[in-house]
């Protein structure tokens, strides 16, 4: 039927796991990726009730399942075609368009409110790009390209880059893998004290 995924989350000395299940049958992946106010966030897909995508979030503090609605335009979209993440401080989805070969950026201006999402931009690709996966602090695009087959074995084989929106300059990271398991987390940096 399905798998799931434990994740263990470390808050000072006080450690949650959160069990997040995947649904086979529906093809739908897990991404547990992006948080925001001291919640965990991912893209969800109900089944239930009214169907369409929605963000599912893990308040750590409370300990409860929130639910964040998705703009009108995103909330029938392909599941596939979406990617959570964060910009700017604030919870953002990318949507995948692929008869324009672009991504369109929507941005939650005012956390857990519905009326205050915005699509900022549409985000054309250059040739090569196959896919957004993130924003550095500085506000360039993360982004996979393919890899000419002359340089690797491997067709499916990608770079990660760094993508300037002004001035649509790329600079290549050096990092190589599958295009498929080339990933970006936001983090930040804490010391905690270990016992031992």
């Amino acid at each position: 039927m399905g798998w799931f995924v434990c994740v263990m989350i470390c808050l000072g000395f006080d450690y949650k796991v959160v069990r997040i299940v995947y649904d086979r049958l529906y093809g739908l992946s897990v991404g547990v990726e992006v948080f925001v106010n001291g919640v965990m966030h991912w893209l969800a897909h109900r089944r239930k009730g009214s169907f369409g995508n929605s963000i599912m979030g893990f308040d750590m503090k409370d300990e409860i399942f929130i639910e964040i609605f998705l703009p009108e335009a995103l909330v029938d979209e392909r599941a596939a075609n979406l990617c959570l993440m964060k910009h700017g401080g604030c919870l953002a989805v990318m949507k995948y368009n692929g008869y324009e070969n672009n991504y369109s950026l929507w941005v939650m201006k005012e956390y857990r409110n519905v009326e205050s999402w915005k699509r900022l931009y549409n985000i054309g690709l250059v040739e090569g790009m196959e896919n957004v996966i993130g924003f550095s602090n500085n506000g360039h695009l993360f982004v996979t390209m393919f890899v000419d087959e002359m340089f690797v074995s491997d067709p499916a084989s990608g770079v990660l880059v760094s993508f300037d929106l002004e001035s649509r300059k790329i600079k290549d990271l050096e990092i190589f893998g599958k295009l498929g398991s080339i990933y970006v987390e936001n983090f930040v940096e804490s010391l905690v004290l270990l016992e031992g």
